[in-house]
């Protein structure tokens, strides 16, 4: 091989910090890279603590401190190969998948080709250079390992692009960016196109990216073209708090479990989603799994709606008091039996405050055509932190499913389900400007729960509650008494 248009093509350092030993022997070395986090380059934050081992791409036969080239184009590219289509691209680099020492890859060495995917092993840091090209093989993908980075920092004149290995690239031909829990919080993307993943590996998510990193920062990236989700964020994956400006588009289903731009395992990340564009995808919507909002944060409005599993409970509960704030002009959309619910086992708050007609924030069931009673509802618990607690401006659709809960006082000939239960005297003004349509017929819209205290209304004109459209005549159930459920308790 020409040892000098290697160096030009890919610069490599051997990292002095790592044995690696488990790694066979490879062929070549280049030097030249540095670690970015060494000298202050976008670095922002330690690893993360915890381990997981999902699969990923098996490491071919090389050692530690080896560059992955496996052979150089005969002339460096020029221009910005980003902006071209694989087909007008040359041979590029070839990489071997196994990097385990310090890289920068090129603009004059794109495309790099990965036919086998790669695997960025501990203690090593990948740079990607403006203008760069990174084409992956075959239902192969990237791993960034536990201390492994990878730094792809663009512009909006240079950016990078990194996409399947065809001249005619197709969503699914190769899998995904997969981001160990302990990979560096070092690792940053700017100006980054990530461009037809999610191939069929058999997993229960597809995605272009999958990440269980605490804090991956993302800043002008788009994800497109994607079979399945664009992002999947599993465990306690998150996007960093300077994440911005996340552009998920074009996805498709193609035969996927599921699909959408971003996937929660973990309903207490969500909070960490940034700014950006969620639309113009077969299916557009950030979809959240089961689970309790355990820290105080906001849900933003994303354009698209948020849509809960089927049978989930989310909850917003835990040991430091969470407050979740749903932002105006919000959809949540709740899976057949899901509920919401708050401070049932433990203290949190719920503000959801649309603040006018024009900006309801709305909770609503999830499928195409709901009958009422898609979903359970809201649940307000007795732990609910009062003082932080309100509904203002919002519409509450399809709910008062059965939820087995049956506290409310059942008023005659009616059932004891609700769209919104009480179990605690929240002051009347903590629920106002509260629309009720589509409810089942015999059930509430707000059920009160309470055996003492005050004997709030929520029925009051000043309030504002709508229950003209709920499709009963119950708009909230009797109190219970000392003595439990009068005889002759009538609905309000």
């Amino acid at each position: 091989m020409n040892t000098h248009r290697a160096t030009l093509l890919l610069v490599a350092a051997l990292s002095t910090t790592s044995a690696c030993k488990r790694r066979p022997t490879q062929t070549q070395n280049n030097q030249g890279a540095t670690d970015p986090t060494a000298n202050g380059a976008a670095a922002n934050g330690a690893p993360s603590n915890g381990a997981n081992a999902p699969t990923g791409p098996t490491v071919s036969g090389q050692t530690h401190g080896e560059s992955s080239v496996r052979s150089v184009p005969p002339t460096p590219a020029t221009g910005c190969p980003a902006q071209l289509a694989n087909g007008a691209l040359g041979p590029g680099t070839v990489h071997n998948n196994a990097i385990n020492t310090n890289e920068t890859w090129t603009l004059e060495g794109s495309p790099h080709r990965f036919p086998d995917g790669a695997v960025i092993a501990a203690n090593t840091t990948v740079t990607v250079a403006p203008c760069a090209v990174v084409l992956v093989g075959d239902n192969n993908g990237f791993r960034v390992e536990a201390g492994g980075a990878i730094m792809a920092v663009g512009d909006a004149a240079h950016p990078i692009r990194i996409g399947s290995d065809k001249n005619d690239p197709q969503p699914g031909d190769w899998d995904n960016i997969h981001f160990d829990e302990q990979a560096r919080r070092s690792s940053r993307f700017a100006y980054v196109t990530i461009e037809h993943g999610g191939s069929d590996t058999g997993a229960d998510v597809a995605s272009c990216l999958h990440n269980y990193l605490a804090g991956l920062d993302l800043q002008h990236v788009t994800i497109r073209a994607c079979r399945g989700y664009g992002v999947f964020m599993q465990d306690n994956g998150t996007f960093s708090d300077t994440s911005t400006q996340l552009v998920v588009r074009e996805g498709v289903v193609s035969g996927a479990s599921q699909s959408g731009a971003v996937h929660f395992s973990n309903p207490n990340s969500v909070r960490t989603l940034p700014d950006g564009s969620y639309t113009g995808n077969e299916v557009s919507e950030i979809f959240v799994r089961s689970g309790n909002v355990t820290s105080t944060g906001t849900w933003r409005n994303p354009g698209v709606r948020y849509r809960v599993a089927d049978d989930a409970e989310l909850r917003v509960e835990g040991p430091a008091s969470p407050v979740l704030t749903i932002a105006p002009a919000t959809t949540i959309a709740f899976g057949s039996s899901a509920n919401f619910t708050i401070g049932w086992d433990g203290d949190g708050a719920l503000t959801a405050d649309g603040g006018s007609e024009a900006s309801r924030i709305t909770f609503t069931a999830a499928a195409t055509e709901p009958n009422p009673g898609a979903w359970e509802g809201v649940f307000i618990g007795e732990r609910a932190i009062r003082a932080r607690t309100k509904l203002a401006w919002v519409t509450i659709s399809y709910a008062a499913g059965d939820s087995g809960y049956d506290n409310a006082c059942p008023p005659s000939q009616q059932d004891n389900d609700a769209a919104l239960y009480l179990t605690a005297p929240l002051s009347a003004d903590a629920i106002s400007h509260v629309k009720f349509t589509n409810l089942p017929e015999n059930t509430a819209a707000i059920g009160r729960t309470w055996a003492a205290g005050p004997t709030t209304s929520f029925t009051a004109p000043a309030l504002g509650n709508d229950f003209a459209q709920s499709g009963n005549q119950c708009r909230q159930t009797p109190l219970r008494t000392a003595e439990g459920c009068a005889d002759n308790a009538r609905c309000d």
